[in-house]
């Protein structure tokens, strides 16, 4: 499907605003001009973002001035997605093992949200990084080839 990416982020973060707004956490998001529309399925795309902001939200838990912060760019022939949070962070001995099936640091949760986000990306071409230092949060990379629908 060929989705507008500004108006799919804005319809996303409109969705969380009740959310945030009772936790307290600030979402700033910026989707430059030039991103224009992209070929992916908005459900699967949906779900990469409800994860990935599920996940901060935990990690942003009795944390001074939460926020996120979402900036989606255009680079050649992608579209990159940065989703930043000034929560907890992520330790580096579990950073490596961050999407492996059922692993978690969380008391509850199943440990597969991350490697539900992998395998939706992989089967749409893209690829995440996530990078973190306790104490300073996390910064979450996605980048999606801009396949671009000719007719429509």
């Amino acid at each position: 499907v060929n989705i507008q990416i500004a108006n799919f982020m804005k319809k996303f973060t409109d969705l969380l605003e009740k959310d945030s707004r009772n936790r307290g956490i600030k979402i700033d998001c910026y989707t430059a001009p030039e991103v224009d529309a992209a070929q992916l399925d908005p459900r699967a795309l949906h779900q990469v973002f409800l994860n990935i902001v599920g996940n901060a939200f935990e990690a942003l838990e009795n944390v001074e001035k939460p926020k996120i912060t979402i900036r989606v760019s255009k680079l050649p022939n992608l579209i990159r997605f940065n989703i930043h949070d000034n929560g907890h962070g992520i330790r580096e001995e579990n950073l490596q093992d961050i999407f492996r099936p059922f692993f978690t640091t969380k008391t509850e949760g199943s440990g597969l949200g991350l490697n539900i986000v992998q395998k939706i990306l992989s089967r749409m071409n893209g690829s995440i990084k996530v990078e973190s230092q306790p104490g300073t949060g996390t910064k979450v990379t996605i980048d999606i080839p801009e396949e671009r629908c000719e007719n429509g």
